[in-house]
């Protein structure tokens, strides 16, 4: 009954992600499963029954905030089946709801190793789940696009935060908040006089407190801070779904609308910069001097600089063939091309790229061919930051925006703007397309950039470095974003300091463990 009960309270926990406007759940939802942790630990729980009482709640946590994979239905793209196309939806959703499972299911296991004391337990479950977060960017099998914090963006001043220690950090002040409330559960179940429950509760409103008043002189600070120029940029979102975007002759149909919609954007509006979607030209351009040509006519007819998302080939030198890369490239207002185009540096698993081929080939070839690449692209390495006449712009492709590093790396470098480039067309107007927006809210906040977002079929939007949206266009509409943003050099300490949160977890498990270890040493050498 307790792992029913476990897995319940994992998928309410997921319902912010979900429903936005239910962002206070976030801070009493993980609660219950702390609560039976603490219990459990003080009755002998094994190393083994503690890892699948987390398995047993990250399974709901994730199994529900995943089931916009269910949007992938029909795949026509792949040319599937109803049947195979069902279970292919099943397989991916399952699937990615067991790896992070496995994954996360190692945070309730070291608290188990680390925690001995009650009154320790709330930070030091803190600390585990933030290494847990940390982890899950660290290999194609971890994608943290279900960070806790990301349950706050409904709630502006909730994130701000951000701006100081990052969002895994933010993490785990919303799960220590959440491991006070347990303990002052605790205290009222077993009416336990040494640990009051009113100190506990008080200290855990406090936090949730702190956290927001922060939040809001931060947006008051922002808001009057001076901005200077502008840059009147345009987002176009042509909506071409993925079912007709690899349909043969629609390279040619999407480039004519593209330039089309951005004539009817210069008409408008008059922007200085103007971004298009992801691989937006399913194509190397630059091997075609027609499509080439026609880009670069534009931009100079319009006097305006134009960044297009479109795959890109390099010679490999060890291997003499060419590498594939997903791309923006940068057409200048006098119609050149910038010599420095990025290259997506996160690849997306399955669609991308295909990890462990061999394997996947050989007992699960419906994952080997849910990609329709025709093979493997290669991922970028560097941020590239692209120097414009409009400014410094680090640049971002869809999966880059949900690894925080990866902007760091980008504002470390000098962007003073940030573009995110995507296609989130495959989940049409699911909560995946919200969340992943959300993504980009949280960027903004943790580097003090605005951020300009294409999106094929939605969300596009304008961002401002407090997270605050100030341009979108909805999912499933053809039309196009305006707006102005402005540059920035400044410096959040995030910007300076990066994850040290997660470093200092790390210490703080370490000692919490070998604290333990060195008294019980101690104590056997004395006796």
């Amino acid at each position: 009954m307790v792992y029913l009960l476990m897995f319940l309270s994992g998928a309410a926990a997921a319902l912010p992600l979900l429903f936005p406007k239910l962002f206070f759940l976030s801070w009493f939802a993980v609660a219950p499963l702390i609560a039976v942790m603490i219990r459990r630990i003080e009755r002998g729980m094994t190393k083994r029954g503690a890892y699948f009482m987390g398995f047993t709640w990250f399974g709901g946590y994730f199994f529900s905030i995943y089931h916009w994979f269910c949007y992938l239905y029909p795949m026509k793209f792949l040319g599937l089946s109803p049947v195979m196309a069902v279970l292919t939806i099943a397989v991916c959703w399952v699937g990615l709801t067991a790896l992070q499972t496995f994954q996360m299911g190692f945070v309730t296991l070291g608290f188990r190793l680390v925690c001995r004391r009650r009154w320790t337990a709330p930070l030091l479950f803190a600390f585990c789940w933030m290494i847990g977060e940390w982890a899950q960017t660290k290999t194609w099998m971890g994608v943290p696009w279900a960070r806790l914090s990301l349950s706050q963006t409904g709630f502006l001043p909730n994130i701000q935060s951000a701006s100081l220690f990052g969002s895994i950090t933010l993490s785990g002040v919303i799960v220590l908040c959440n491991g006070l409330i347990a303990l002052a559960a605790l205290a009222v179940i077993e009416k336990k006089r040494r640990i009051r429950a009113l100190p506990l509760a008080l200290a855990a409103l406090m936090i949730v407190a702190v956290n927001s008043g922060y939040g809001a002189i931060r947006l008051n600070s922002l808001n009057h801070a001076p901005k200077g120029e502008p840059v009147r940029v345009a987002l176009i979102q042509g909506n071409i779904s993925t079912d007709d975007k690899w349909a043969p002759g629609m390279t040619e149909q999407s480039l004519e609308l593209y330039l089309q919609m951005t004539r009817y954007a210069y008409e408008d509006y008059q922007p200085d910069l103007i971004l298009w979607p992801e691989t937006v030209i399913p194509t190397k351009i630059l091997n075609s001097k027609a499509m080439t040509g026609a880009v670069r006519s534009c931009a100079r007819e319009l006097g305006c600089v134009i960044v297009v998302g479109a795959f890109t080939g390099v010679e490999n030198e060890k291997e003499g063939d060419i590498d594939t890369y997903n791309s923006l490239i940068t057409f200048n207002a006098d119609g050149s091309i910038s010599e420095e185009i990025y290259s997506k540096r996160r690849l997306v698993p399955f669609g991308e790229f295909l990890p462990m081929e061999d394997f996947f080939r050989t007992f699960l070839p419906v994952l080997a061919d849910l990609g329709n690449l025709g093979g493997n692209l290669t991922a970028g390495r560097y941020p590239n930051i692209i120097s414009t006449d409009v400014g410094s712009l680090g640049a971002l492709i869809c999966f880059d925006s949900i690894y925080e590093t990866l902007t760091l790396d980008s504002v470390r470098d000098g962007a003073q703007l940030l573009l995110l480039s995507t296609n989130d067309s495959w989940y049409r107007d699911s909560a995946a397309v919200y969340q992943h927006n959300a993504h980009a809210k949280l960027r903004a906040v943790e580097t003090g950039r605005w951020v300009a977002r294409a999106a094929n079929t939605g969300v596009s939007s304008i961002i401002m470095p407090s997270g605050e949206v100030t341009g979108e266009l909805e999912p499933l509409v053809t039309g196009n974003v305006y707006g102005e943003v402005y540059l920035s050099d400044e410096v959040t300490p995030y910007v300076m300091i990066g994850n040290v949160g997660v470093y200092l977890a790390f210490v703080g498990c370490a000692i919490a463990y070998f604290s333990e270890k060195l008294a019980a040493a101690i104590k056997k050498s004395i006796e």
